[in-house]
């Protein structure tokens, strides 16, 4: 399936997957870090063997790299979705992630992979802080600029508020929703035309929706009734297997709905009646 820009063009689909959430990515950045560090001996470690700092710096840089990122995608969450409510979370991750790593790195110096004499920890915070923000914050803007260069002005429609009057771009998109996902800062939209992205909410979207064509079955998640195929067990949960080959998360507080929908009953390859 392709995405949708804002203008009705096509973009190719990989441009629905920022880079920061490929994992393999980060790790690439993290184990780069990793192996400049160790070969420059960085912060008096070129008294370790090369092995043993390879290991130290691959575990540190892996925390300078992803902690920021996971800290920052929590904050998102409680955030409002705008321009300061996105720069705020990437200052809050930052300062939470300095006394959390000074933390980390003092409990590593009681084992045998970072050899140093235990000082105060919250003595320790200055000598980290350097390091932390330099790399978190680069780890930080160059996932953001990523974001705004594959994601940005010509992929991605400004948030338009319940409030105020939608464009005919927005009414379209409504009248042809197959499913909705929340992620990160973005609203992920599946039409029967693309994929289009949109910075939103996934609540002001439901409110929009009619009532009777769709269910938000996770608190990320909202479905059409059209484009549920059937539903899997995955151990004690629920997913629903999607018309698009997706696979949609059922929490367990919307499992009664979801079955008074009568979606867990469904088989696969059953046709789905639009007008029921």
């Amino acid at each position: 399936m392709s995405a949708i820009d804002v203008n009705g063009r096509s973009v190719p689909d990989w441009s629905a997957n920022p880079w920061h959430r490929n994992v393999v990515l980060l790790t690439v950045l993290s184990v780069f870090l990793a192996f400049v560090l160790t070969l420059s001996g960085a912060f008096d470690t070129d008294d370790l063997g090369l092995v043993h700092r390879l290991g130290l710096w691959l575990l540190v840089s892996a925390l300078m790299v992803f902690q920021p990122v996971g800290l920052e995608l929590l904050f998102a969450r409680a955030l409002p979705q705008t321009a300061v409510g996105r720069w705020s979370g990437k200052m809050l991750a930052m300062l939470v992630s300095i006394p959390v790593i000074a933390v980390e790195l003092h409990m590593l110096k009681f084992t045998p992979l970072l050899p140093k004499a235990p000082d105060p920890w919250v003595e320790f915070i200055p000598f980290v802080t350097p390091p932390v923000l330099a790399i978190g914050g680069f780890t930080l803007v160059l996932r953001l600029m990523w974001e705004r260069a594959f994601l940005g002005a010509q992929h991605i429609t400004e948030a338009t508020t319940p409030e105020s009057h939608p464009s005919s771009d927005t009414v379209g998109i409504e009248t042809g929703v197959l499913w909705m996902r929340a992620r990160d800062h973005y609203l992920e939209i599946i039409t029967d035309q693309g994929r289009h992205f949109r910075r939103d909410r996934l609540a002001d979207w439901v409110e929009r929706l009619n009532e009777g064509s769709g269910l938000q079955v996770h608190r990320s998640w909202w479905v059409a009734d059209r484009a549920v195929s059937h539903a899997i067990r995955d151990g004690r949960d629920y997913k629903l297997v999607l018309s698009t080959g997706d696979h949609a998360p059922v929490a367990r507080s919307r499992l009664d709905g979801v079955r008074a929908a009568g979606w867990l009953d469904r088989v696969r390859g059953a046709q789905v009646d639009p007008a029921a």
